[in-house]
């Protein structure tokens, strides 16, 4: 018999069902305040320290251009260990590993902390991205599976909406840290914050024992492969400007990414326990599905925070203060519609709230080519409110399409490929708008202003056309009994989160 210290620990939580029992309803609601705030400390941490890069620069004596360091060292680990957390989850139980993770990025946020030189700071950076990587995709489960089975759009929309509100307050704290305090205190603040709620999260509800292979070993072997993989794929689509335009960035690394793939999905293929199972994709395709309109959805996200950060700064001269003021809006917007968001999820089934946000995705976008081209301030704040109110459904939305249907022990790993979809659209946005800023940066014979509507224009015309995309593919899946019988023909019973 397990000690009670160790059954703290155990395997996956079981779901709320009766919500009048005080003492099962106390422990989830600590479980899931324990689980949000951690996400929280996540997402602020990584969202204030470009705030910092400046000031990071000046007290090490280092290049500014050498602190992009501080934001790549700590994506690559994260990215690469993220379905890698959720695979964990799955084999020894959520609640562990989301501990694990999360001390693992106090230690990071520590060192970071008291660093004396540059390099310390880095190592500290590469732990936080590591802990979070490892900590995510469990903490994503352990929230979700805190509510009921008619709660599971709250659940995703309370997620997301606080994930939402992280990036913005990270941004609020982090300047206001640098500010009256020192950058020291971007990391050393959220540390006893954070403890807290790896406390909470410990002694919320004991999970039960899952079971489905309670003893299934790790591929240790296909763990590292996928994670070499994950990151030679970052480094391929991001393409780190110190290779230039090497045979290295051209052709070696989108070559070792290739190799790389096939042999990780041979070497699975053949694994009796492997890192990850393929399978999924094909007893559940709405996983991979999910994964693409997460995709669709996010690299729209990322471009457009990008380009009209810089359009409102170069175009209009704003500083930016008030770029950031004229852009709140899209972000908090999010992260306050988004709960609202999960809960008419909750009360309505998934297929016309999901089809309905990727056309809001796509209006969103046509509105912004129609500003790029009058100038006109309703178009640009119609079309950031439009795009707020359509992403704070399609977040939740989402995440329960992946979700719904799949066994609890493979959750962790489901979550873990989702967000990965979320990251991979960040890396594959931003580096499409420096590709396309890049090209018409070579027309001499247009001034700076038209430069700047043109590739307004053009990165608009692009997200539409994705969420458009996006739109189509999620209205044949809800329809596929119609248009594709011999295809997918199995309905969902109950298509409501």
């Amino acid at each position: 018999m397990q000690d009670n210290k160790s059954a703290a620990f155990d395997n996956e939580i079981p779901e709320v069902n009766d919500l009048n029992d005080e003492k099962s309803g106390m422990k989830n609601a600590l479980l899931v305040a324990g689980t949000l705030s951690t996400l929280f400390t996540l997402n602020l941490g990584f969202s204030g320290v470009n705030l910092s890069l400046v000031a990071i620069a000046d007290a090490f004596g280092v290049p500014l251009g050498l602190t992009q360091w501080m934001i790549t060292i700590f994506l690559i680990p994260m990215v690469a260990t993220v379905i890698i957390g959720g695979r964990l989850g799955d084999i020894y139980g959520h609640k562990k590993i989301a501990i694990a993770g999360g001390i693992v990025f106090i230690l990071g946020l520590v060192a970071s902390g008291l660093a004396q030189e540059y390099w310390q700071l880095l190592s500290g950076r590469l732990l936080q991205g590591l802990g979070a990587g490892v900590s995510y995709s469990p903490l994503i489960i352990l929230e979700y599976q805190a509510y009921s089975k008619d709660k599971k759009g709250t659940a995703a929309g309370v997620l997301n909406g606080v994930i939402g509100l992280s990036i913005v307050s990270g941004l609020f704290f982090g300047g206001m840290l640098i500010h009256y305090f020192s950058w020291r205190w971007l990391f050393l603040a959220g540390t006893p914050f954070l403890v807290v709620s790896l406390l909470m999260i410990l002694f919320s509800k004991t999970e039960k024992k899952t079971e489905t292979k309670p003893r299934e070993k790790v591929d240790y072997l296909g763990t590292a492969l996928l994670s070499v993989l994950i990151v030679a794929l970052v480094i391929s689509i991001e393409q780190p400007s110190f290779l230039k335009y090497s045979f290295i960035r051209l052709i070696i690394l989108p070559l070792i990414t290739i190799i790389m793939s096939v042999w990780f999905y041979l070497f699975e293929k053949k694994t009796a326990s492997p890192a990850v199972d393929f399978s999924i994709f094909r007893e559940y395709p709405k996983v991979f599905l999910g994964c693409v309109g997460r995709f669709a959805a996010f690299i729209c996200f990322y471009i457009l925070l990008y380009i009209l950060s810089i359009y409102l700064q170069k175009e209009h001269g704003f500083s930016p203060f008030k770029a950031g003021i004229y852009l709140l809006p899209m972000t908090l917007l999010f992260g306050l519609l988004t709960p609202f968001g999960g809960i008419l999820l909750d009360k309505f089934n998934l297929k016309h709230p999901l089809i309905l946000s990727f056309i809001g995705l796509f209006l969103s976008n046509f509105l912004l080519i129609w500003f790029a081209a009058s100038g006109s301030w309703i178009l640009f704040f119609a079309s950031i409110i439009i795009f707020s109110i359509a992403f704070s459904i399609n977040a939740p939305g989402l995440l329960c399409f992946v979700l719904k249907g799949v066994p609890e022990e493979k959750g962790g790993i489901v979550s873990g490929f989702f967000y990965l979809s979320s990251m991979i659209a960040g890396v594959t946005g931003l580096t499409f708008s420096e590709v396309i800023i890049k090209f018409y940066s070579f027309y001499s014979s247009l001034t700076a202003s038209q430069k700047l509507i043109k590739i307004l224009s053009a990165l608009s015309v692009s997200c539409a056309i994705v969420s458009l995309a996006a739109g189509i593919l999620f209205f044949i899946y809800f329809n596929r009994k119609i248009l594709l019988p011999r295809v997918l023909v199995k309905a969902d019973t109950n298509p409501k989160c």
